[in-house]
């Protein structure tokens, strides 16, 4: 039709459409074909999506260095390779998805004399992949014991911190983050109810910052989600309070659902939440900072291991620096009032339980925690 041409109506089918984008798609792999034939190694890249029926499926990426790329003497490519669906997700399952995708290449068997040219296979961490007995990593190592597998820097970053801060405080600062998000988050009245006290807040104090519902703090993205989510959560902590408090003694509550409320209102209007909050935003910047620079799309090794490097000595400084001068935490002790006919202490007009002991812990804990996210950074690239 471009050309002046009349299809007339026999191709506007979606039989002919499929045929049609099938025949595009070998045109390209045809290409890519005639390229990897002159290249003297090639890399896989793959992982897992699930389609709209929700079933698994495998995408293959194909990287390579072309030896005539414009503007330099050695540039990389990467193209689309194919999309597989395996019949089970275990280490013979994924070995013969792996065949598969091989054969797109006109590579037949996973042999040394079939595979010389490929060096490389990049996965992300499931066990599945990576597991040097039981996994794909091992069988394919059986025939190409040269191969370097190698799984998402990004990722094993995100999950080596996770590691980190499991059986810390952040355990019940993590769980206070997840319980309100699921709070607001399949309902319209409550979320209207919200907006209404996050306005009156800020107001009042001159709250900075958009947003008012609780973020989801869980995903692939694990430090990016945390980070964001503790900051919402100290832009609009009174308001959440508030809100709990109001709808424990909502008699159009259930009364089993307001019983709930008031336990997560007693719970979380100990000052351990709301430093914590600060406390894990400070430790979490350097972090977030990281994880965001290992998912550009022009990320080199170089570049890489410099906010590696980077990212290790910032915490290392805050491990060294008096906690009264960490940015967000001094931030928010300083925002912290004292009534003066209780001496209780409030943030957003939230009387806090337990102030000098929450202080106290996040003082004495501080470098240790630091220290257990700069090893698990100093552990990702070692591995």
């Amino acid at each position: 039709a471009r050309h002046g041409v009349d299809l007339g109506t026999n191709y506007v089918t979606a039989a002919y459409g499929k045929q049609f984008t099938h025949y595009i798609a070998q045109s390209l792999r045809n290409n890519f074909k005639s390229c990897i034939q002159n290249v003297k190694f090639f890399s896989l890249l793959f992982d897992a999506s699930t389609d709209a029926a929700n079933i698994e499926n495998e995408m293959f990426l194909i990287a390579w260095f072309d030896r005539c790329g414009e503007n330099e003497m050695v540039c990389t490519r990467t193209s689309f390779l194919t999309v597989v669906r395996p019949l089970a997700v275990t280490a013979n399952g994924l070995m013969e998805v792996f065949k598969h995708a091989l054969s797109c290449l006109d590579i037949n068997s996973v042999s040394k004399q079939e595979c010389a040219k490929l060096v490389g296979v990049g996965t992300d961490g499931a066990s599945a992949n990576i597991a040097a007995s039981g996994g794909l990593k091992g069988l394919v190592e059986k025939e190409l014991p040269w191969i370097f597998w190698m799984w998402c820097l990004g990722h094993r970053l995100e999950l080596a911190i996770k590691g980190a801060l499991q059986q810390t405080s952040f355990d019940l600062v993590d769980d206070m983050l997840l319980r309100l998000y699921l709070l607001y988050e399949k309902s319209s009245k409550k979320c209207r109810e919200l907006q209404e006290i996050v306005t009156e807040l800020r107001e009042c104090y001159h709250l900075e910052g958009k947003g008012m519902r609780p973020i989801r703090a869980n995903g692939t993205r694990w430090v990016s989600h945390k980070y964001t989510a503790l900051k919402r959560i100290l832009m609009n902590y009174g308001a959440y309070t508030s809100h709990l408090a109001s709808l424990s003694v909502d008699t159009s509550v259930k009364s089993v659902d307001r019983e709930k409320l008031k336990c997560y209102y007693n719970k979380w209007t100990d000052a351990k939440y709301i430093i914590g909050c600060a406390f894990y935003v400070d430790v979490l910047y350097p972090c977030s900072i990281l994880s965001k620079a290992l998912q550009n799309d022009n990320l080199d090794i170089l570049s890489a291991l410099t906010g590696i490097l980077r990212a290790m000595k910032e915490l290392d400084k805050f491990s060294l620096t008096a906690i009264d001068q960490w940015p967000t935490y001094a931030s928010i002790i300083a925002k912290c009032t004292q009534d003066p006919d209780t001496e209780h202490y409030l943030y957003q007009s939230q009387e806090l339980k337990n102030f000098t002991a929450a202080t106290l812990y996040y003082t004495n804990h501080a470098a240790d925690i630091c220290e257990r996210v700069s090893v698990s950074i100093h552990f990702t690239i070692h591995i």
